[in-house]
């Protein structure tokens, strides 16, 4: 509710006065996210530590435990229809929440293991991606993909 009265309180203000504040908002909100990063982390540091698990997760055991847990994600949906896939996720959300977070689980655990900071790197990656998929352009395309589609799923009519 606080937030709703701060956006009408600077819905009045100029285009640089609401950028300078989203921009700022948006950071705070990005470094408590990373904060819980953080503390996400160290759990599974924990987890893994309590167990003597270390000696086992070198960089290609770990890159195939992430890969074969983004499977199970991806399980959730073969061969289903987007509508099939809604109702799925509506029925077993807690399945897929769990696979979502056993590869996030290894994502932590490699950042941490291979020292990259994913504070900078997202943030990074987010530009590079920015600059290789330009907005206009990637409207446009996502217009024509939509158009295309459209057309396919309309049922001809038989004479």
């Amino acid at each position: 509710m606080r937030l709703a009265r701060v956006v009408l309180f600077y819905s009045g203000k100029s285009n640089v006065q609401t950028w300078k504040f989203f921009a700022t908002l948006s950071l705070v909100l990005f470094w408590a996210a990373m904060n819980d990063i953080k503390k996400l982390t160290r759990k599974i540091l924990r987890f893994r530590d309590e167990r003597a698990w270390k000696p086992f997760h070198n960089p290609k055991d770990m890159a195939l435990s992430l890969v074969l847990e983004a499977t199970e994600v991806l399980e959730h949906f073969q061969w289903k229809t987007e509508r099939e896939c809604r109702e799925h996720i509506r029925h077993h959300k807690n399945d897929v929440a769990e696979e979502l977070a056993d590869t996030l689980y290894w994502v932590l655990l490699m950042s941490h293991e291979f020292g990259i900071d994913l504070r900078k790197a997202l943030p990074r990656k987010l530009k590079k991606n920015a600059a290789k998929y330009p907005l206009e352009e990637s409207r446009r395309l996502s217009h024509i993909r939509i158009s295309r589609r459209i057309r396919k799923t309309r049922v001809k009519k038989v004479p």
